[in-house]
């Protein structure tokens, strides 16, 4: 489904219930194909897996509470489905919505709302897992140290980030104004394809001049063949957007004499030419295997 579409249109609503470590997750395609689906979460839910089997049965999107982990819905984290998180006091509400609405079916859209301004009230809260010190960076749902999973696009700079139109934006294709998306691929999708998967993101300059950055993939090698086109982007001002495409591929020397990765971590990475300034896009190559099926 196209993103405008999912911010445009309303869509049904419904609520799968709450999960915890031991549970299965198990739905029927005919209940969750189509629709915006509510879930809760206690204790350490693998929440990738949940939203990569609402996918497979058809379902839009996803609304998630991670309960007491993320009391305020504040947990940054990648997603293979449009996912909003929500703290305590949203999901009750949205819970009593859904049982109020039971002779009627009730509806929801999602929406981005954008980047957080500079002055709000009240002001954005540091993330649970987020590191106050120097790095390992630890995942609060698991309390082991974090892999780009829950790292995302990397650690602000302070000092840099106050420096006006330092670098550009980086965001998916469509509405939804992320600063770093991730890009989230499924393995099986590359394995079985004689062509590459194709995904497409902009660049959004915040500058007053002009500048020039070119791209560079990093990860490990072999496995994926991984693409940038257009390898360099120009802006010539303020607002300006650039589109560029990722190509994933397989690597078949590689794949044919080694097992499959079943996790792959890398990037694209924007550094400007002739000056100090980079953006990173992380990607991640995830597999079934790697997640033991994801309910089949």
């Amino acid at each position: 489904m196209p993103d405008d579409e999912l911010v445009r249109k309303h869509h049904p609503l419904h609520f799968v219930g709450q999960f915890n470590s031991s549970s299965k997750f198990k739905f029927s395609r005919q209940l969750v194909k189509g629709k915006i689906v509510f879930c809760m979460t206690q204790g350490h839910v693998n929440r990738l897996s949940l939203g990569a089997v609402l996918k497979r049965n058809g379902a839009v999107a996803m609304i998630i509470s991670h309960g007491i982990i993320d009391p305020n819905g504040i947990v940054s984290e990648p997603h293979v489905i449009p996912t909003i998180s929500v703290g305590i006091k949203a999901a009750k509400q949205i819970e009593d919505y859904i049982i109020s609405s039971y002779k009627q079916t009730p509806k929801a859209k999602i929406s981005s709302q954008g980047t957080i301004p500079m002055h709000a009230r009240p002001a954005p809260i540091v993330a649970s897992f987020s590191s106050r010190a120097l790095p390992p960076i630890l995942d609060e749902s698991t309390g082991n140290a974090a892999t780009p999973f829950e790292i995302g696009a990397g650690h602000l700079l302070p000092i840099k980030a106050m420096v006006p139109g330092s670098k550009p934006h980086c965001s998916n294709d469509g509405v939804w104004e992320l600063n770093y998306p991730a890009i989230a691929v499924e393995a099986e999708r590359v394995w079985h394809r004689d062509r590459p998967v194709v995904i497409t993101r902009k660049l959004k300059t915040v500058n007053v001049g002009s500048a020039e950055y070119e791209a560079k993939i990093v990860g490990p090698k072999g496995y994926y063949k991984v693409e940038v086109k257009s390898k360099r982007v120009k802006f010539s001002g303020m607002s300006e957007v650039v589109s560029f495409r990722v190509f994933i591929e397989k690597d078949n020397g590689v794949l044919q004499e080694r097992k499959k990765l079943n996790l792959w971590f890398g990037a694209v990475v924007w550094r400007e030419i002739g000056g100090k300034h980079e953006v990173k896009c992380p990607i991640v190559i995830f597999s079934k295997e790697y997640t033991g099926g994801w309910g089949d």
